[in-house]
């Protein structure tokens, strides 16, 4: 699996945070454009960070996505009420 290749990489960084920080706005960019190829993929890369840094490291970005999850469901129901 690609994915676990990628962290496996990742877990041989020396310095994750700035790695962190590139992700995070390489995310908000994705997100925002809507030009993510799966959200399932996003919220597995944070999961496997999480796991090897732990809950502060990813804080931010499970926020992001949780934002954005919120914001669709706001939109759908938004949608679904001017249709009515």
């Amino acid at each position: 699996n690609c994915l676990r290749k990628s962290m496996d990489i990742f877990s041989h960084l020396t310095d994750k945070d700035l790695f962190a920080e590139q992700y995070r706005l390489l995310l908000a960019k994705r997100l925002l454009n809507k030009r993510s190829s799966s959200f399932d993929a996003e919220k597995s890369v944070v999961g496997m960070m999480k796991m090897q840094c732990g809950n502060q490291f990813t804080s931010s970005l499970e926020g992001m996505l949780g934002d954005f999850i919120l914001a669709k469901d706001t939109q759908s129901a938004f949608d679904t009420h001017l249709k009515e």
